[in-house]
């Protein structure tokens, strides 16, 4: 029997939802306003609302062992909960998993083997992919963070067929107007062929699951020769 009313703890799998749902409210990316606009917020993602939850009387709970183990005996008192294992590179699993409880896994398979026949065909764009790496780095203001195959966008990548560098070393302590403007960035070598391009934080980097997927292969293929 399909749920009809499921309700989703993580904003990443508000990418998945088929019927109504709720949320915390993380600040909903604004590339997904067509599909959240009757999503109803119950809390925050630190301090979901168990009264409101409780409220909307759902038939299934989706989260995360990650955000939320402590109040999974909470959740499953007001309705079946699914917790998935990891967050970010598991996204595929975490749409598996999401397809098998609403009883729609055949349209999860699609999804993702749509996304990844998306993925291939911008690979073939680059002619032999794999001879162009890609370094994914993140300026937050403070620090830079350096994103390697194990996250959201390290598996997109890699379904691309793009390269990556063997190692990224240790995250710096500086925010990008100080690291861009420095002498050593503007010596780098894909800097100076023009080949560093400033990206989004979503959905590049906090975007997970097919609809961000495919946003990023969109913005990629902007850069095909």
């Amino acid at each position: 029997m399909l749920s009809r009313r499921v309700l989703a703890l993580l904003p990443v799998l508000a990418l998945l939802m088929l019927g109504g749902c709720a949320l915390p409210d993380a600040g909903l990316p604004s590339y997904l306003a067509d599909r959240t606009r009757d999503i109803r917020i119950v809390g925050t993602i630190e301090e979901p609302n168990l009264e409101a939850i409780a409220a909307l009387d759902p038939d299934l709970i989706i989260s995360n062992e990650v955000r939320h183990p402590e109040i999974y005996d909470q959740l499953s008192g007001i309705a079946p909960t699914v917790y998935a294992a990891e967050v970010n590179g598991a996204w595929k699993d975490t749409l598996r998993l999401v397809g098998d409880a609403l009883n729609k896994r055949a349209d999860a398979d699609r999804l993702l083997d749509g996304h990844l026949r998306k993925a291939e065909e911008l690979g073939r764009r680059f002619g032999d992919p794999a001879a162009t790496e890609i370094s994914m780095v993140r300026f937050t203001g403070g620090s830079v963070r350096l994103y390697g195959r194990g996250s959201c966008i390290g598996t997109i990548l890699d379904d691309a067929g793009f390269g990556r560098p063997p190692s990224y070393g240790d995250e710096g302590a500086a925010d990008r107007a100080a690291v861009a403007g420095g002498p050593l960035w503007s010596a780098l070598p894909v800097v100076r062929a023009g080949k560093a391009h400033e990206v989004s934080d979503d959905p590049w980097y906090l975007g997970i699951g097919p609809i961000a997927g495919g946003r990023v292969l969109e913005e990629l293929a902007r850069y095909a020769p």
